[in-house]
């Protein structure tokens, strides 16, 4: 029996490093890795490129099959463009109970196969740029390989997301299509822009927040437009509505609160979302009373 050589032994040690994590969140749910290992699958992924990177450097020439993980991403986000289509035609969920698969967690694996392909073609041509200084090649290698495996994360997200919408209900309207894409969150600001007149000042999550929609300006000035808007400053905001989110607005398991904190006030709404329904609430905003589909505006 032939003994496998030590090169292609650590190419194989650090290919499975930077893809077990993905592959092991596919068949559970997002969250897991950073769960029991306290440490986010992304970021196991990221340090195994690294890995990798030094493992091309030195065994240069000897790994020449680049196109394979190239081939593997864009097969892998075909079988997920297909599972997905298949809830759409079925029912939410119809994927994992049939297959134990949660394919809204691909992306992770689509980017980090993309991004072996990315190592594999770009290192031989940077160690040829770059033949004196192993140290600004080791940087500059996985300067771009960590960008590329953003890239490719987010625009294999943002496929995941509309295309299956576009195959199996091309009939939507643009509401729905919104609802679809947003849920929750454009739900709750139509609720915002009904229970505030025009002139009103709306704080919003910070920028250190989990709240990806409903903490970016840009996104919900359209919705709330014309009313003034700002991120939340405890010291200086005053006289406006603040925005409270229970997370998870990108449907990825992250379910962190913003506010995390109570928040004196004059009075605040709960919205019910899944209900439809507000209740007027005068009291001392505690940040315990959002989860799921309960969101709330703060009046101070």
């Amino acid at each position: 029996m032939r003994a496998i050589k030590p090169e292609k032994l650590y190419f194989l040690v650090f290919t499975a490093l930077i893809l077990l994590p993905p592959i092991t969140e596919i068949f559970t749910y997002h969250g897991f890795i950073k769960k029991h290992l306290f440490i986010d699958a992304g970021y196991i992924v990221t340090f195994g490129l690294f890995l990798l990177i030094i493992v091309y450097k030195k065994y240069i020439g000897v790994f020449d099959k680049g196109y394979y993980f190239y081939a593997g991403s864009f097969i892998t986000l075909a079988i997920f463009l297909i599972s997905a289509v298949l809830e759409e035609y079925n029912y939410p969920n119809y994927v994992f109970t049939k297959f134990h698969i949660n394919y809204k967690n691909a992306p992770l694996l689509v980017a980090a196969l993309f991004t072996g392909g990315f190592v594999n073609s770009a290192v031989k041509y940077l160690s040829k740029i770059v033949k004196k200084n192993p140290s600004i090649f080791l940087i500059i290698s996985f300067l771009s390989a960590v960008f590329i495996f953003k890239q490719a994360k987010y625009i294999s997200v943002s496929v995941m997301r509309i295309f299956p919408l576009i195959i199996a209900k091309p009939g939507l309207s643009y509401s729905e299509k919104l609802y679809y894409f947003w849920d929750n969150p454009v739900k709750y600001l139509d609720y915002v822009s009904i229970l505030t007149n025009e002139n009103a000042s709306i704080y919003l999550p910070t920028s250190t927040s989990a709240q990806e929609i409903t903490g970016n300006i840009g996104l919900v000035r359209y919705f709330l437009y014309p009313r003034k808007l700002n991120l939340y400053d405890p010291e200086k905001s005053v006289d406006g509505y603040v925005i409270a989110s229970p997370g998870n607005e990108l449907g990825d398991g992250n379910f962190n609160n913003w506010p995390d904190f109570d928040i004196e006030c004059e009075f605040f709404y709960l919205i019910d979302l899944k209900n439809q329904s507000v209740n007027f609430v005068k009291s001392e905003f505690s940040s315990g009373l959002i989860s799921g589909d309960t969101w709330a505006l703060i009046k101070i």
